[in-house]
């Protein structure tokens, strides 16, 4: 009768999981060299901001209100167009910015997250190519 507990128990286990995985759309995310990931998920207006290594608990995790985050979408500046979204958390902000040059013949983003501190920059990491997930765009969908 115990190993039949089990056996119930541990496929249900399994289920619930599934739902919470899925319980949040993927807006944006991607690697860096250090193996840390950025992450953001959308769940209706709440927004959950992650970085940290993938499979670990995050190292940083924000929930945030959509009206809460500073977007700025569409940007054109010369040859590139840009994205960026900003979560400010105290004296720090997060900012994703992806650009992507519209004059070459080849169109792929790259995204970048600038951490800063009381507004100036404490540090730049690159996705890695091939790394990038979703698009920071479909913040509005």
């Amino acid at each position: 009768m115990r190993i039949r507990k089990q056996l119930i128990y541990i496929p249900l286990s399994l289920i619930a999981l599934t739902f919470n995985v899925h319980a949040s759309d993927i807006i944006f995310k991607c690697i860096f060299k250090n193996h840390k990931q950025v992450s953001l998920y959308k769940k209706s207006n709440d927004i959950t901001y992650t970085f940290g290594k993938p499979g670990e608990k995050p190292d940083l995790e924000l929930n945030r209100k959509k009206e809460q985050i500073e977007t700025n979408l569409g940007n054109l500046s010369g040859r590139y167009a840009t994205n960026s979204i900003i979560i400010k958390n105290g004296v720090y902000g997060y900012k994703l910015t992806t650009s992507v040059d519209r004059i070459a013949e080849e169109q792929e983003p790259s995204t970048s997250l600038t951490v800063t501190k009381n507004g100036n920059d404490i540090t730049t990491l690159q996705c890695m190519k091939g790394s990038e997930e979703g698009s920071l765009i479909s913040i509005d969908d």
